[in-house]
């Protein structure tokens, strides 16, 4: 008898153990879900800056930068087929805080890690014509790298923008593009132009 009770005992701890293992993993896939919209809503918000910025200049050539990097002096130049990193004005667009201010959420945990990076690039049509750094036609791709709090949850955006196209239209269109192994998603998906 004693020896049944002793087996039941340890089939209702095993039982718990495994609703408890469970349990954690569902609150680690549910933290990693809220990660990624995390990135997601920073890297749109990459895009929405990208589109003020280009909005606002009258040249879209002096923003591309140059074989050297960024209009503003940002140090990286084409890694891995991004683009120069935008500048508003002086500020290169680099790790921006998508909320300046600490916010805190109802669990504490705080949400101003969430941050984005925006790069641009000539379209291809003209760097195959050999304009990597002119550009004559009023188009230009933008990457923005959204990464959510804990640097947990990074998502690349691009946009091929267009002068003068509508944000519903063809033109300045985006979509979600996964990475190739060198961190780049330059020339797998084409998105609409």
């Amino acid at each position: 008898m004693l020896v049944l009770v002793l087996l039941v005992g340890l089939l209702l701890l095993g039982l718990g153990m495994s609703v408890m293992w469970v349990s954690n993993t569902g609150t680690d896939v549910t933290s990693n879900i809220r990660r990624r919209q995390e990135a997601i809503r920073a890297a749109e918000a990459g895009i929405a800056r990208a589109r003020a910025v280009l909005s606002a200049a009258s040249s879209w050539t002096s923003l591309l930068g140059t074989a050297s990097g960024g209009a503003c002096s940002a140090t990286k130049d084409e890694p891995n087929g991004r683009g120069n990193i935008l500048c508003d004005g002086s500020t290169a667009l680099e790790s921006v805080k998508v909320i300046e201010t600490e916010a805190v959420s109802a669990t504490g945990a705080g949400l101003a890690g969430i941050r984005y990076t925006v790069y641009i690039r000539n379209d291809p049509a003209e760097v195959a014509a050999g304009s990597k750094f002119t550009d004559n036609d009023r188009r230009v791709v933008v990457r923005a790298e959204g990464v959510g709090r804990s640097g947990q949850g990074a998502v690349a955006l691009e946009a091929t923008l267009v002068a003068g196209a509508s944000t519903s239209g063809n033109g300045g269109t985006y979509s979600q593009a996964g990475q190739n192994a060198a961190g780049s998603n330059s020339g797998k998906t084409a998105i609409g132009d």
